[in-house]
């Protein structure tokens, strides 16, 4: 993937991690509270199997797809 597309899919994380901070569901192993932003990319690597800077720059949709469902549905 290139820079420029790396760059929109931090953004959109930042972004996502703004509107999720707080709203996560409490969680016993982080009793401080849950960091949104490690929370949408082990989702992402959940679901790729990978980071997604390892994907190509055809998946920038489909990873924007991704991270607006995970900041809509937080578990």
């Amino acid at each position: 993937m290139n820079d420029q597309n790396k760059g929109k899919i931090r953004e959109a994380i930042n972004e996502a991690a703004l509107e999720l901070d707080g709203k996560l569901p409490d969680s016993p192993n982080h009793p401080a509270g849950r960091n949104p932003h490690a929370h949408i990319s082990q989702v992402l690597m959940s679901i790729l199997g990978h980071s997604y800077t390892r994907c190509t720059d055809r998946d920038v949709s489909t990873l924007l797809s991704m991270i607006k469902a995970i900041k809509e549905n937080p578990f």
